[in-house]
């Protein structure tokens, strides 16, 4: 068994070998393609990292919310507490059509 295992290893640390060696030189020669493959993983990683930050950044927001919360508004009934964070939608004025013809700018 450990015949087969030597050589599963010996297979797989090549290939990983070529890949390396590979990669490498096309990046020295400055591959389009390796470059395109770089930047979407590099992409992947940093959208990864901004949503991890955003989460951890919303959460510190809603416990510090929670723990001002109650001090704020202590005497009033959670009821009202509620109706205090409802916005109501602003209505808003369309801008008059301008005239398409000579005859309905005059």
């Amino acid at each position: 068994m450990s015949d087969k295992m030597s050589q599963l290893l010996q297979v797989g640390g090549s290939i990983a070998v070529g890949v390396l060696v590979f990669a490498a030189l096309a990046w020295l020669m400055k591959m389009e393609e390796i470059h395109i493959v770089l930047d979407i993983f590099g992409r992947r990683l940093r959208r990864r990292r901004l949503k991890q930050k955003t989460a951890a950044a919303s959460e510190q927001a809603a416990e510090e919310i929670k723990a001002e919360e109650p001090s704020a508004n202590a005497g009033e009934p959670a009821d009202e507490q509620a109706e205090e964070t409802v916005e109501q939608p602003t209505e808003q004025t369309e801008a008059p059509a301008e005239p398409h013809s000579p005859e309905e700018k005059e």
